[in-house]
Order: C-alpha cells, then structure tokens, then sequence
C-alpha cells in the first residue's frame, strides 16, 4: 500500500473490455495459463488472478478501467474532489445497504476510467 494524504490506498486490479464473453474467456485462460492465476467467471466479466477483470463486452472506458482500492470511498471522493477530480455518479455502484462500492472518474487516462473501491 502506498500513502496518499495519511489515507491508504492501493491498486486493486485492472479492468479490460472484451469484445465479448468467448473473447474474455479466452484472454483470461491466457493469463491464467501463462502465470498460473485461477479463472473466476462472472455474470459481466472474468477474473484472472483476482487482478486482471476482463469484461464480457465494453464497459466503462475505451479500454477498460484501472480500480484502485481506498480505506473510504466517501472521503477519499472528498479529497479528490479537492483537488479537482470530478466523478461520474450515474456509474457509481451501490451495495444493497446502499453503501458506495465503486466510485468512477468522469475522465479517462490514457483511454481507461479510473474507479475507486473500499475494503
């Protein structure tokens, strides 16, 4: 973990669109073949390694997102916010306690969105 403003944060995964779920399937097998990772299928995308999403079709991002995973989505947006960033809250995602899960950037870097997640 890494020290941002005494709040830690730390890569939780990167996320690639697919064309499809066959093409994300595929890719996940060839990392999973190649560093050993373990293959976890999901309704939208496919886990390799629990660090490398691949989506099952284009999600958010031209080409996909880079998750980062914070102590408190709710004052690390403060923070952010602070400094400029600005969110996109119709992509935000939510626990059923209502809870914030993801956190997305209304921007990309370098065609991918940035999103955060809590612990």
């Amino acid at each position: 973990m890494t020290e941002n403003n005494n709040k830690k944060w730390s890569l939780a995964h990167i996320g690639i669109n697919a064309e499809d779920e066959a093409k994300a399937l595929a890719a996940a097998d060839i990392l999973a073949q190649a560093f050993g990772f373990e293959v976890c299928d999901g309704k939208t995308s496919v886990f390799s390694g629990g660090v490398i999403e691949i989506m099952k079709g284009c999600g958010v991002g031209k080409h996909g997102h880079i998750a980062f995973r914070v102590d408190s989505i709710s004052e690390e947006i403060e923070v952010l916010e602070k400094r400029g960033v600005v969110f996109d809250y119709a992509h935000f995602k939510y626990h059923e306690n209502g809870k914030i899960a993801a956190a997305y950037f209304d921007m990309e870097v370098a065609g991918f969105c940035i999103h955060l997640v809590e612990d």
